[in-house]
């Protein structure tokens, strides 16, 4: 869950670089949606790093299926 004052920054980063004005509902929808994206990325980054770390490792898809 975003801070008032995250949605704030996330509405006001909005204004800047697509020129409009959004909702305090719709900018805290799509900020907590960017967050998890963020989280999901990172989360499969440290995955294959760790996997990296260990190639003997047996392939696991069982996290993509």
């Amino acid at each position: 869950m975003l801070t008032k004052e995250q949605v704030e920054e996330f509405r006001q980063i909005w204004k800047e670089e697509f020129g409009e004005e959004i909702s305090y509902e719709y900018a805290e929808e799509k900020g907590e949606r960017l967050v998890e994206l963020m989280r999901l990325i990172c989360s499969g980054k440290r995955e294959r790093e760790r996997k990296m770390d260990n190639p003997t490792s047996a392939l696991d898809i069982s996290s993509i299926m």
